[in-house]
């Protein structure tokens, strides 16, 4: 599923207001929801009657809502997002460390295993050769378990705040553990950084740096899984009111009730982190995480989906744009939502299932009931479910993030709409399209339309999106020459058209006004070298590792550069430090060899090529090799 806060407070009235804060706090005795709130930030403030919507308004934490609100908490603590992320010395016991459980296992020419020492978790991957030599090995200790293990979990690593996924995961029905999603065609290793997106929508909090890709400040989660305040928003006022023993009047509104929020900021609540849609564009401005439950969400992020007639029926996109399809959802008129089948305050157990969501369904169907006969529903239904006929599951479990079960409710299986997206007139000229449509003004819309063209482009290299975000993100950067992530679209739309020199222009304008932006360096690096200007894509690199000194690519694309400016002895020693993190790379040690040969070190590259030859997928063409490089 990003951080937000605003409005310094003025000076020099400081005696004046001293004296309405005295007068406030004697009338917040009888009126508790005027108790001021000292206002810190600098960032504008969105209009709402809730007032912990304010940014300057603090969190308090599960366990001091818990001390009024105990019952709800109880049921809560069965919602699998009690259980999104949580230290693995804390987190619920599923897994098990046997032969029975796959462990240890190998994949891909690789030996996996997991190690638990007490309350501490160790993964390792090793590297042998055909007569069970160590060639490479890699072991770090897990600290995070994500996910709540209904199918799975999967483990974080912390380097010093710097956060990355392990290769091996738990797979909960399968009773066992394997690799990760997606490595069985990509195997990065230890090396998947987890950006700030998936630790906000599985945390209660965390405090990413935005311009990195993915540093979060320490510690790294306050609360650990979803809590309270993730719904209702900030807590310091409520509970500060409801000390005071104050009598409250007519609504609270300290605290945010989502159950009498208007149908779209109800929505926004779950849709913060639901909402998954294609390619998304924070608001110029703002992070995901400055959303505070009651504000609108497209204030502070667009999230735009393929456009009408691209999306299969059955396509595992996410349930909010599943839901909106319905007809439930669209002749309701607003009242079914989210939380009209889903309260995570009362998860059902697997037996109660069945008649909890057929109690929700008759909400609304009360009298009709099902057109079948009992006999004709049983032979789909042995239990007579309504889901197991209007909410299909079909197979996503090696999907991240899809919806397991068909939420357009299709009235006949089968035969279930298209997901909708945004309006005819947007989806004939583009692609993509804002989800849900926003029909009010606004000028930034075309910024965060070509933004997500951008990367839409970047990632299909595709020119057409490329030259439509260029069109769009011009008048914008005219109007904000300080908007990095526009500077950083252009330049990456620039690329695709295969215009190198002023795409290195736009991500240096980008880096003149944020020095330290990683995705900016890594791309002018690499531009700066596609342009032969090694120096300065080595001045690049050397940035970008004072900014990550855990992505092991950084070192070896520098010792790459420095290879070919004939810098043989930095060049190895590069290779070494990206060999530290990433020891399996063939290219990288394929390198080392051919520095140490140059260096004239004969015994340090025959070391290194005896594991080099047993990384290789052929080794008889590697002698010759390094036959040719010894000569």
């Amino acid at each position: 599923m990003m951080s937000r806060r605003m409005l310094g407070g003025m000076v020099g009235l400081l005696i004046l207001a001293a004296v309405f804060l005295a007068v406030a706090l004697l009338e917040s005795r009888n009126h508790p929801e005027q108790t001021p709130v000292e206002k810190t930030d600098s960032r504008p403030i969105l209009d709402s009657p809730y007032r912990n919507t304010q940014p300057e308004v603090r969190f308090v934490g599960d366990d001091v809502c818990a001390r009024c609100h105990e019952a709800m908490a109880a049921g809560y603590r069965k919602h699998p997002m009690s259980r999104s992320l949580a230290p693995v010395a804390k987190a619920l016991p599923l897994e098990q460390y046997d032969l029975a459980a796959h462990n240890p296992f190998d994949a891909q020419g690789f030996h996996y295993q997991v190690e638990r020492q007490g309350e501490r978790v160790y993964h390792q991957e090793t590297r042998l050769d055909p007569a069970g030599k160590v060639l490479a090995e890699t072991k770090f200790e897990v600290q995070f378990a994500l996910g709540s293990g209904a199918h799975g979990r999967a483990y974080l690593i912390n380097h010093e705040g710097y956060v990355f996924q392990s290769p091996i995961s738990w797979f909960t029905q399968a009773k066992r553990w394997d690799l990760s999603p997606g490595y069985q065609g990509n195997n990065v290793h230890f090396n998947r950084p987890i950006p700030a997106e998936c630790l906000t929508c599985h945390s209660n909090h965390a405090e990413a740096d935005p311009d990195t890709i993915n540093y979060f400040r320490m510690p790294i989660v306050q609360g650990y899984a979803i809590g309270c305040e993730r719904c209702h928003g900030p807590g310091e006022l409520h509970v500060r009111t409801r000390e005071s023993q104050a009598e409250a009047r007519g609504v609270d509104v300290t605290i945010v009730n989502p159950a009498r929020l208007d149908p779209a900021l109800r929505e926004a609540v779950c849709q913060q982190c639901h909402l998954e849609g294609e390619f998304h564009a924070l608001r110029r401005g703002r992070q995901l995480s400055d959303f505070r439950p009651g504000l609108p969400l497209h204030q502070f992020i667009s999230i735009y989906v393929r456009s009408a007639g691209q999306i299969e029926q059955m396509m595992a996109v996410g349930q909010v744009e599943q839901m909106y399809a319905s007809r439930c959802f669209q002749e309701s008129g607003g009242k079914l939502g989210c939380i009209s089948c889903h309260d995570p305050h009362d998860y059902p157990d697997p037996a109660e299932k069945i008649d909890y969501y057929r109690r929700r369904c008759q909400v609304c169907h009360p009298d009709s009931g099902c057109k079948l006969e009992l006999s004709v529903r049983r032979k789909k239904s042995p239990e007579d479910s309504c889901i197991e006929c209007h909410m299909p599951r079909f197979p996503t479990a090696d999907i991240a993030h899809a919806a397991a079960t068909d939420h357009r409710i299709p009235r006949l299986p089968g035969k279930s709409k298209a997901a909708p997206t945004g309006r005819l007139s947007i989806s004939q000229k583009y692609s993509i399209s804002l989800f849900p449509e926003e029909n009010s003004p606004d000028p930034e819309k075309d910024r965060d339309l070509g933004i997500a063209l951008s990367e839409m482009a970047r990632q299909n290299r595709n020119p057409r999106p490329a030259a439509q975000a260029l069109d769009l993100l011009e008048p914008g950067l005219d109007r904000w020459p300080d908007d990095v992530p526009a500077w950083e679209a252009k330049g990456y739309a620039l690329w695709v058209l295969n215009q190198p020199r002023p795409a290195l222009l736009a991500f240096e304008k980008a880096l003149a006004i944020k020095p330290r932006r990683e995705n900016s360096l890594i791309r002018a690096a690499s531009l700066a070298a596609q342009l032969h200007q090694t120096e300065t894509a080595i001045g690049y690199w050397k940035k970008a590792i004072e900014v990550n000194p855990w992505n092991w690519q950084f070192f070896n694309v520098l010792a790459f550069l420095l290879d070919e400016q004939k810098d043989w002895k930095s060049a190895a020693e590069q290779c070494q430090k990206a060999l530290a993190l990433n020891p399996t790379s063939q290219e990288t040690r394929q390198l080392l060899v051919a520095c140490y040969l140059r260096l004239g070190d004969r015994e340090r590259s025959r070391t290194e090529f005896e594991i080099l030859l047993g990384l290789s997928p052929d080794p008889a063409a590697m002698r010759r090799w390094f036959e040719q490089q010894g000569r």
